[in-house]
């Protein structure tokens, strides 16, 4: 569709409707009045004139609980679901052979080289196993993240 407000086409790649900026790679709900023109049978479009927009908010399906063996490492900060690039930095993250989780505890992303829990530090480069909740969080197609909140915590020795 291309998209039209108050009769009019958005030409930018970004548009300003009661104060929300929305731009090109949001995802978005759209309420309005749809319209084809046909200006010959090979050549017509789909026009939709927004009566209500609203950006839609990243989806999280919880995966279950999980038992993973990896290293810690830092991984950037994942998309947000907003328009804006992610925050600039890392966070800690789980890498197993499979797949890469970002680390949370107590809800929390750490955003430090090491995180401590119940007096023992974990940090990048330490192998370790973690018991706890994965979720999956989905921006868009390309952008999503796997999440595991850490319920228990182990290091690994070289031997093991």
């Amino acid at each position: 569709y291309i998209l039209s407000y108050n009769g009019h086409w958005e030409s930018e790649d970004k548009i300003t409707i009661d104060g929300t900026e929305y731009a090109v790679g949001d995802r978005v709900v759209v309420t309005g009045t749809a319209s084809e023109t046909v200006i010959s049978p090979a050549d017509k479009y789909l026009e939709l004139e927004i009566a209500t927009i609203q950006k839609k908010s990243p989806t999280t399906t919880v995966l279950g609980q999980r038992t993973c063996e990896g290293t810690i490492v830092s991984l950037p900060n994942p998309p947000t679901g907003t328009s804006e690039p992610p925050l600039p930095g890392m966070v800690l993250g789980l890498e197993t052979d499979t797949e890469s989780y970002i680390l949370s505890y107590n809800g929390h992303w750490e955003s430090e080289d090491k995180i401590t829990i119940d007096g023992t530090e974990y940090a990048v480069g330490d192998r370790v196993v973690v018991t706890g909740t994965a979720s999956e969080t989905v921006i868009s197609p390309a952008d999503k993240y796997l999440e595991l909140e850490i319920a228990t915590i182990q290091k690994r020795s070289a031997g093991q």
